[in-house]
């Protein structure tokens, strides 16, 4: 927590551009998630009803066509100038605290770099940050585009059939305790993987800079055998970080597709008796918003575990970052007479 308060600092030079972004991601989701209840309205009121007469239905469904074609298209050009929007701040906050890290480096006594490998360095201002920069540009605002569509999802549901939005919100808890099961394990995975890495970088370093010594006192197998072994280490953390990533899609797709049975059944049951709460179009318009309601739960999943990769990096870097400078600048400097 106290992690993502530090890197939320970061994004308050930006606070107005950032409102201005989360407007247009609430726009996108009224619009996208209207489309369903016009085809609803198509399906009741064009389709399998004979009244009004052909004619009038004919007119209904040109109009309410139109209507969806427009609707549509307003909101995909607002998706996309949104998301060139939150690419930009995602931008501008890495540029901020690379500059940062890089001016930190600088200040930093010579004991530090006698003690600290330029291969360790290399990964924090490098490796770490981009890795920090694609959780930045595509996650975390990403994120906040993704929960607030299922809430507007969510919200239209309930609204048009509380009694079917209910059947699906089933399968939300087990979804949810799954998901923080796997990203415990994931954020674990990913710290081994940016430690060893940073071991891997820094052996590398110290050996390629001093490969005359090496070769001089016929040292390649010793140092083969090392790389080796702190190689197989990378590639086990690696693997374990797939591993866990890999289970979240089945997952997602699984309850996509028990929600989606769950509503033909119910709905299907309500239909068939006759009740008056669910219709046909109701029906289609669920089907068309449980997929979307999945799109951005597979995608909060995909985050999810780009989060973790990203906070194993935030940590290098803020200890980076919050490391003493022993030795510092005075303000009011003593000048020596001459």
């Amino acid at each position: 927590m106290k992690i993502s308060k530090r890197l939320l600092s970061y994004c308050l030079p930006y606070a107005g551009i950032l409102s201005f972004a989360f407007i247009l991601i609430v726009l996108t989701t009224v619009a996208i998630n209207f489309l369903p209840v016009i085809i609803q309205k198509i399906t009741d009121q064009c389709l399998i009803t004979q009244n009004p007469n052909i004619d009038e239905r004919l007119n209904l469904l040109v109009k309410l066509s139109i209507l969806y074609i427009s609707i549509a298209g307003l909101g995909h050009l607002i998706k996309y100038l949104q998301g060139l929007l939150t690419a930009y701040i995602g931008q501008k906050i890495i540029f901020d605290l690379r500059l940062k890290v890089f001016k930190k480096v600088l200040n930093l006594h010579q004991g530090f770099f006698d003690k600290t490998p330029v291969g360790t360095l290399m990964t924090r201002v490098t490796s770490d940050i981009e890795r920090l920069q694609n959780f930045v540009t595509d996650g975390a605002l990403g994120t906040i585009a993704d929960l607030v569509m299922l809430i507007g999802i969510m919200s239209y549901m309930i609204y048009i059939s509380p009694q079917l939005a209910i059947t699906i919100f089933i399968c939300l808890p087990i979804l949810f305790i799954f998901m923080v099961f796997v990203n415990k394990r994931l954020l674990n995975a990913n710290r081994n993987i940016r430690d060893r890495q940073a071991n891997l970088n820094a052996f590398l370093q110290e050996n390629l800079s001093g490969m005359s010594t090496v070769q001089s006192f016929n040292k390649e197998d010793l140092i083969k055998k090392d790389f080796d072994k702190r190689h197989l280490k990378l590639r086990s953390a690696y693997y374990d970080e797939v591993r866990w990533f890999s289970l979240y899609f089945p997952t997602v797709e699984a309850g996509q597709a028990i929600s989606t049975a769950l509503t033909l059944f119910v709905g299907g049951i309500m239909i068939i008796n006759g009740s008056s709460a669910v219709t046909l179009g109701t029906l289609v318009a669920f089907f068309a918003w449980i997929r979307e309601f999945f799109r951005p739960l597979g995608s909060l999943s995909e985050k999810a575990g780009s989060f973790q990769v990203a906070i194993a990096s935030i940590e290098r870097v803020f200890n980076l970052l919050d490391y003493e400078e022993k030795i510092k600048n005075i303000q009011n400097p003593i000048i020596p007479s001459k």
